[in-house]
């Protein structure tokens, strides 16, 4: 023996901790073939969950458990009275509206013709006060008058500002009959 080795033999712990480490990949290896597992995988299945779109009370299930079902099988009913109510609220509501649109061209008419009348009564109070006011200057017209013509000149104006306001109303009016419509 040369310094305390045997000549070109591997020592039985260095053979046997190799020995271990083979065995060790090889079953680890061997296990990738009896044992899947993975983070990135995918499963193929033949259930499908299902929503409706609406919502309702379910009426009938008109399929059984495991039945292959193909696009366009009716899978489930839901009852259909919540809908046909709301359908004939709709329905009279239009036709409510259709109505009250008539009213509303009748009442825009008589707007119209409250402040035509308010605008001929605005002009005429509006002359008056013209009138009046050099006359007053003269002195042939009491303060008394004039103030009055002067009060008469301001009701007609608002007068013919709330006619002009009821007209916008009643169109305001008709234009929600006729969305409503719509």
């Amino acid at each position: 023996r040369r310094g305390g080795r045997r000549g070109g033999r591997v020592p039985a712990r260095v053979l046997l901790v190799l020995v271990g480490l083979a065995l060790a990949f090889g079953l680890y290896w061997g296990s990738s073939y009896i044992f899947a597992y993975t983070d990135d995988a995918f499963v193929t299945s033949d259930l499908v969950a299902v929503a409706p779109w609406i919502t309702g009370r379910i009426i009938s299930v008109p399929i059984v458990d495991n039945e292959t079902v193909s696009k366009g099988t009716l899978l489930a009913e839901i009852d259909p009275t919540p809908f046909r109510l709301s359908l004939v609220e709709q329905q009279a509501k239009r036709v409510e509206a259709e109505a009250q649109l008539a009213v509303d061209h009748d009442l825009i008419k008589s707007a119209k013709a409250a402040r035509d009348a308010a605008a001929d009564k605005a002009r005429l109070a509006n002359d008056n006060l013209a009138r009046a006011a050099p006359v007053a200057r003269a002195g042939f017209l009491s303060r008394q008058a004039l103030d009055a013509a002067n009060t008469a000149a301001q009701e007609a104006a608002a007068e013919l500002s709330d006619a002009e306001t009821t007209v916008a109303k009643e169109r305001q009016m008709q234009a929600l009959h006729e969305a409503t419509i719509k």
